[in-house]
């Protein structure tokens, strides 16, 4: 068996993993009682998981079905990585130890959410993912497709929060102050930006070459 298709069975597994995870936390928050659809799927965490999830059944059925991935499901792929990390941070050094750390349901399912799973996207795409021959190396332009997605989500979470007065996260609320969020944003971007270029510079140690020979 090649690496390739081993890490598309890696990558199928993780999928099966976090989906299991990500839907038992549901319907163990609504036994419970604790479940509000409204609020849980604003989560940053919740949108997050959800986008790895697709993205890891597409990258393991690439794998096993394909000797090269497309530029775009690469780049989205990458995207992901920041994103995860992103929620792995924010959640242990805001939310740990928190009230709101009883409304995200049992401890083990958080452990996965924001610890496994940051840490496998990240060991994947910096270490695994070097022995798979069928990455392309990636243009600077999959920048932007990274940003996409923390863009919409905050127009959403901050327009939403205009109108009901809830955030998800405390350093978003307007009593934080101006500053306060500014820094968080700015700084979580900065982060995305960053994790992402290395992302990209990676993605040129043996990659896929394309048809006249060359790499991109």
């Amino acid at each position: 068996m090649t690496a390739r298709r081993l890490l598309g069975f890696v990558h199928l597994g993780a999928a099966v993993v976090l989906a299991f995870t990500f839907v038992f936390q549901i319907v163990d928050l609504a036994i419970g009682g604790g479940l509000v659809p409204n609020e849980y799927f604003v989560y940053f965490t919740v949108n997050t998981t959800m986008i790895a999830i697709v993205l890891l059944v597409l990258t393991g059925l690439s794998m096993l079905r394909a000797p090269r991935d497309s530029v775009l499901l690469t780049s989205a792929a990458l995207a992901v990585v920041p994103l995860a990390i992103v929620t792995g941070v924010v959640y242990n050094l805001t939310l740990r130890g928190r009230p709101t750390e009883a409304y995200l349901g049992m401890a083990w399912e958080n452990e996965v959410l924001h610890v496994a799973m940051p840490l496998f996207l990240a060991a994947d795409w910096f270490v695994l993912r070097l022995f798979d021959r069928g990455r392309p190396a990636l243009p600077w332009s999959a920048l932007w497709i990274a940003l996409v997605f923390p863009v919409l989500w905050l127009v959403v979470t901050f327009t939403r929060g205009f109108l009901t007065g809830w955030y998800p996260y405390p350093f978003l609320e307007p009593e934080a102050g101006i500053a306060v969020n500014a820094g968080y944003i700015g700084a979580i971007s900065v982060f995305v930006v960053v994790v992402t270029a290395l992302g990209i510079l990676i993605s040129r140690f043996r990659a896929a070459p394309i048809a006249d020979g060359s790499v991109r």
